[in-house]
């Protein structure tokens, strides 16, 4: 019963990864699904050979018509592999420009008050001009991914401050190397850093191509990404019983699989 926004100002600092590797980690007692809602047009279809449909389009489809339920909600999605739900994206940016400009609000809204359920929302660019910024607005939290140099922190500060001002829950996630810390970071721009998330470049090859389930767990990226997981659990509080619909099956972590569960972006 809650809604997580992930997005970026500018560049590609990793916020589908982030996306991927909190779906991943996030606590087993939670039933969680990942809505690809990038006003750019989907990349999880095609990565991981899935088709267009069903997805955001069908979704859309059903909620204009005034007919989404709790149990027609599975109708809609995919699986990723190890099991975790996935509502994938619009086949190009101008589909999914207009189908997140018709729906978007109302499908976030109805999806943060489904009971039982989280869910992980990839929005892209959070830019004034993106119809997915409206989802990043209702949101219960907004995480904006940037890499620790001046460049992006200082492009996508503003975008922070605006969602601030509007009310929303919002907080920067730090990508890879740079001159500045999460302590300098907050203390310049005096926003919250949820997370600090390092390169390994390894465990992403690990992701994106499969690897050993051990090596998952003990690597920095999915360690960071767990600990960035049960922090928001636990802001976004316990989670409300569903007994009208059951979540597909999801694996524990997707790490019992060595199939792909990610890419860097």
């Amino acid at each position: 019963m809650s809604l997580v926004a992930v997005g970026s100002a500018r560049a590609a600092p990793g916020a589908t990864t982030l996306v991927l590797a909190l779906a991943a980690t996030w606590p087993s007692s939670r039933a969680v699904l990942v809505w690809e809602a990038d006003a750019d047009g989907g990349v999880l279809a095609a990565r991981y050979n899935l088709g267009d449909q069903p997805g955001l389009a069908t979704i859309a489809a059903t909620v204009r018509q005034g007919r989404l339920s709790r149990e027609q909600l599975w109708q809609h999605t995919q699986q990723l592999p190890g099991g975790t739900p996935v509502v994938v994206g619009g086949e190009s940016a101008d589909q999914s420009h207009v189908v997140l400009n018709d729906v978007g609000a109302k499908l976030a809204d109805w999806l943060r008050q489904h009971p039982g359920l989280d869910v992980i929302a990839d929005v892209g660019r959070v830019s004034p001009s993106s119809a997915a910024t409206q989802i990043a607005e209702v949101a219960d939290v907004t995480l904006v991914v940037a890499r620790p140099v001046l460049e992006e922190l200082r492009c996508a500060v503003y975008r922070l401050h605006a969602l601030a001002a509007g009310g929303a829950t919002v907080g920067w996630v730090l990508a890879g190397d740079g001159p500045y810390g999460a302590a300098e970071v907050r203390e310049s721009f005096g926003l919250p850093v949820f997370a600090e998330i390092p390169n390994d470049g390894r465990a992403a090859t690990a992701l994106v191509h499969g690897g050993s389930s051990r090596a998952l767990r003990r690597s920095l990226l999915m360690r960071s990404a767990r600990g960035l997981a049960d922090e928001l659990a636990g802001r976004l509080g316990p989670q409300a019983p569903d007994a009208t619909s059951a979540t597909p099956h999801r694996s524990d972590d997707l790490q019992d699989t060595p199939t792909a569960v990610a890419e860097v972006t």
